[in-house]
């Protein structure tokens, strides 16, 4: 009797966990996919005209504002990223003449347990042009 409430309690507390787990992996995914959503001028288009659920007359008027501060708000991302690759590439080359080549080493094995993108490769390359390149071998896609 002891033995079978215990087990019960214990599979209960697994599917909590497992349950929680799903629930919040969900609920995670879906806010990453309206962020990413604002990232092309479809998905802005998709998410503006989604949440207000426009009349047919109002869509009409509304998608020509959408699509012009769309272009806006995609051409202010392309600026920041230029901006922050220039301030983050002059602090690499301010840094790394500072370093130990094992230093130098340990940012770049800590760089490729970032994000999935950049962990298998096939994502941007937004570390070229630093002094470290010349500290490792070229490896996969650049």
């Amino acid at each position: 009797m002891k033995t079978k409430s215990i087990i019960i309690l214990a599979s209960t507390l697994l599917i909590g966990f497992f349950l929680g787990w799903l629930s919040s992996t969900y609920l995670q995914n879906k806010k990453f996919r309206e962020i990413r959503a604002y990232s092309s001028m479809e998905g802005i288009r998709f998410s503006v005209l989604n949440k207000i659920n426009p009349t047919e007359e109002q869509k009409k008027e509304i998608l020509p504002v959408v699509e012009k501060f769309s272009r806006k708000n995609l051409e202010l991302r392309r600026k920041y990223m230029k901006e922050f690759i220039e301030v983050r590439d002059e602090f690499h080359n301010e840094l790394f003449p500072l370093l130990t080549k094992e230093q130098v080493q340990d940012i770049e094995k800590s760089r490729h347990q970032g994000p999935a993108l950049r962990r298998n490769g096939s994502g941007p390359n937004y570390y070229r042009n630093r002094p470290a390149d010349s500290l490792r071998p070229r490896r996969g896609r650049r």
